[in-house]
């Protein structure tokens, strides 16, 4: 144990300096945070970050995916009716023509 530890350990820290080394010797801070907890948090802080933009994206691809599946469905039940009406054009005029030739 040094002496400035000694002195501290015996007459406490006051804000601001230690006793016994005057005004110029700064105590150690407690509350500050050091390089590698700034550096943690940022990283914690960059990984929550990622995972919540993949969440994000991941819920606007399944609603594009959905609003394309109900597009096409819509498409293909219009293209189904537009079919079934040229057939059922098509099967009136055959038993139109054939009722004309008895």
């Amino acid at each position: 144990m040094n002496s400035g530890q000694m002195l501290t350990s015996v007459l406490g820290e006051k804000s601001g300096y230690l006793r016994g080394q005057g005004i110029g010797a700064k105590p150690p801070r407690k509350r500050g945070l050091s390089q590698i907890d700034v550096d943690a948090q940022v990283s914690e802080i960059e990984k929550k970050m990622e995972v919540k933009m993949k969440e994000t994206v991941e819920e606007k691809l399944k609603e594009q995916k959905i609003e394309i599946e109900r597009t096409v469905q819509e498409m293909v039940n219009e293209k189904v009716a537009e079919i079934l009406a040229t057939l059922v054009k098509q099967v009136i005029s055959s038993s139109f023509k054939f009722r004309n030739e008895d």
